[in-house]
């Protein structure tokens, strides 16, 4: 409740301050204003990720997680969020100040690719713990088994990054070809599927990632 309350706090004092100090004619009234809502969306998530993931408060955790998946889960939310906040705003006082398309497109898909790297190497990190909860009996690094499920356990995280490399690519040539493709659109689409391979259940439980 402490942290919802600072959260609650934290955005009239901002717009507060920010009327009091910027007026529409300053120079930099859009890049304060753009990068203020960007610090909003980034209070928001990580609040909301703080109650469903718990990270440091096992007993409050809404998802039966171990400490370990919650907080890879939580590092790796936060890498993201930071990147997009970082990186949207920017992009954005671009299109704003009625500068080239180009350099709006180009810092913009700067923004997409930067997620789409930080997927692969949140996918690359967990791929044996992964393998390991999709075919626990077996050590899929070991031996030579040839089911289909051993093979899947060895070769899930390949599938995951090139899905998130090919549902990326489009989206940045879309965008850099002068296609209206939205963050919700964009980044969220390679974000579920990796996102939904490291959810392995197996009776019910997370696995260490």
């Amino acid at each position: 409740m402490h942290k919802g309350g600072g959260v609650v706090l934290y955005l009239p004092v901002t717009v507060l301050l920010f009327i009091l100090v910027y007026d529409k004619a300053d120079a930099g009234y859009s890049l304060v204003s753009l990068y203020l809502i960007g610090s909003y969306y980034f209070k928001i998530l990580m609040f909301a990720a703080k109650v469903v993931l718990a990270p440091r408060a096992p007993g409050l955790r809404l998802f039966p997680l171990g400490d370990e998946d919650a907080r890879f889960l939580y590092r790796w939310l936060l890498r993201m969020v930071v990147a997009a906040v970082v990186i949207g705003p920017g992009s954005a006082v671009f299109q704003t100040s009625g500068s080239k398309q180009e350099l709006f497109s180009l810092m913009y898909c700067t923004g997409g690719v930067t997620i789409i790297l930080l997927l692969i190497a949140m996918i690359w990190q967990s791929r044996r713990r992964v393998a390991l909860a999709i075919c626990p009996e077996r050590d899929p690094g070991a031996g030579s088994a040839t089911s289909l499920r051993t093979t899947f356990a060895k070769r899930w995280h390949v599938l995951a990054i090139l899905c998130v490399i090919v549902t990326g690519s489009f989206w940045v040539i879309q965008e850099l070809m002068g296609g209206h493709v939205t963050v919700v659109n964009g980044d969220h689409e390679p974000l579920f599927l990796p996102l939904s391979l490291v959810y392995c259940v197996e009776g019910g439980n997370w696995y260490d990632l």
